[in-house]
């Protein structure tokens, strides 16, 4: 799991300003006093000051320096690109990620979530939903669907040709299309959770999920 590392107020950044000039000061500071960094740690604001990543930065441990957080997954900050699971694993930052939980997979793997997304029942659970699996480094890995909200769903992200539309049968053939739809979408976007925000889902080294 990774490390959280408070910064003193003796080391002087901006913090209404992720840039460059703070991380040169942080990985100088890091490079002096945390001798037992690892790849992956964060450092950042004291926690009861800490809101939704704000402040916060990574260690890089094959660069050898402090590197902001990512933006284009969430507003308030995720893992950079090159964070992904074939290099910390799935749950490595859910005890210092706030806001979010999303992973990254490497690229060539959405090749072949697309060759095996099917609508049915995955080998972890014991009901039908949308799911996939693909390989990386010799490891399978499952990602599965989860409806978040039928309800949001029909009115705002499925566009039914009803004027009063109905909640969907899990087992239509329309249900099953539009939940494979925003599932592939959700792939692309990379919104990939290493943790399951709905009840009935639990946590395992090997399964992500794709909230739809």
């Amino acid at each position: 799991m990774s490390k959280y590392f408070e910064i003193p107020e003796t080391v002087q950044i901006d913090n209404d300003d992720e840039s460059l000039e703070n991380c040169e000061i942080l990985t100088k500071y890091a490079n002096e006093f945390l001798i037992d960094k690892m790849d992956g740690d964060v450092l950042g604001p004291p926690k009861d000051q800490q809101y939704r990543n704000a402040g916060c930065y990574f260690w890089d441990g094959k660069e050898q320096k402090v590197i902001p957080f990512g933006s284009d997954l969430d507003e308030y900050g995720c893992l950079p690109p090159s964070f992904d699971i074939t290099r910390f694993g799935i749950h490595h930052f859910d005890n210092v990620m706030e806001h979010n939980s999303y992973v990254r997979i490497p690229k060539d793997c959405i090749d072949q979530i697309m060759r095996t997304a099917e609508y049915g029942i995955p080998p972890m659970l014991d009901k039908k939903t949308v799911w996939a699996y693909f390989f990386s480094e010799g490891r399978r890995y499952y990602v599965i669907g989860i409806p978040v909200d039928a309800s949001h769903k029909e009115s705002e992200i499925i566009e039914v040709a009803h004027s009063n539309p109905t909640t969907y049968e899990q087992d239509s053939n329309e249900y099953a299309a539009n939940f494979m739809r925003l599932f592939i979408d959700n792939i692309h976007k990379g919104l990939i959770d290493s943790v399951a925000h709905e009840e009935g889902y639990k946590s395992k080294d090997s399964v992500l999920y794709v909230h739809c």
